[in-house]
């Protein structure tokens, strides 16, 4: 079945990581009005819902959460959705990978941040990952209805304009009950370090099996968070040094001056 453009108005939020994707999906995006919002879906089953909807009366927002599955995940909606608004958040590269990292850690792995990412190559992101400008310049190419794009930085300073931008983008506008403040609470380095030792010793990456993630996973993980506040400070760093960090900024630079000029805020 085709997708027609007179149905029921459909919007997605294709959440990247670490640019506020839970608080938007937790604290915002429910109160929406006149909308009716889907999470946590797989994208294939949403599609195959969203593709059989007549007119309902509302809007219909669906979020999800994708990092380096964007370009298929646009490749696909391209073909299936194209007349669907996208809302995209984007932060700058050399703080989204930092950020990135820090969950991993946080999350048990242990891998250093030189295997995490390079710019050679990488154990989980590429460099090619983190050209955000192409996957804008797609969605502008392929998507019908058009897209919003927005700076996290932006949610970070100016939240209450920052979500206006999205209600009027979408057409509507949201109860007074939003709670603007951080979903997931920031843990220190020092915290962080003393995880990443212990992820040595005791593999408590996540896993697909709900039961263990409840009864051992979560528990060991925010134990060993909680005991790192008061141990020694691990005598050498497994962060990224300020000049790495700048090396990234410069090597993304232009690529970010882009995307800053298509920014809604």
């Amino acid at each position: 079945m085709s997708y027609n453009m007179n149905f029921t108005e459909i919007f997605l939020h294709l959440g990247i990581g670490k640019t506020g994707t839970k608080f938007l999906q937790y604290d915002f995006f429910p109160f929406l009005k006149n909308t009716i919002y889907i999470h946590r879906w797989r994208i294939e089953k949403t599609i195959g819902f969203l593709k059989s909807i007549q007119n309902v009366g509302k809007k219909i927002l669906y979020s999800g959460e994708y990092d380096i599955e964007l370009d298929k995940i646009i490749t696909l909606l391209s073909k299936e959705l194209p007349y669907a608004g996208i809302i995209l958040v984007f932060r700058r590269q050399d703080e989204w990978i930092l950020s990135q990292y820090k969950r991993f850690v946080k999350n048990g792995y242990h891998i250093s941040f030189q295997d995490f990412f390079n710019l050679k190559d990488g154990f989980y992101y590429k460099p090619k990952d983190l050209f955000f400008y192409p996957k804008i310049e797609k969605i502008i190419n392929y998507m019908k209805k058009g897209a919003i794009f927005l700076n996290y930085e932006s949610l970070r300073k100016r939240p209450k304009d920052f979500l206006k931008k999205i209600s009027d983008y979408i057409g509507t506008d949201w109860f007074n009950m939003i709670r603007y403040k951080e979903r997931h609470k920031s843990y220190s380095e020092k915290q962080l370090k003393f995880s990443y030792v212990a992820s040595r010793f005791i593999k408590y990456t996540p896993s697909e099996n709900t039961l263990r993630r409840i009864l051992f996973i979560l528990p060991i993980r925010y134990s060993l968070l909680y005991i790192g506040k008061f141990m020694p400070e691990i005598p050498y760093n497994i962060f990224p040094t300020e000049k790495e960090l700048l090396e990234i900024r410069n090597y993304y630079r232009d690529d970010w001056e882009k995307c800053l000029s298509v920014f809604s805020i």
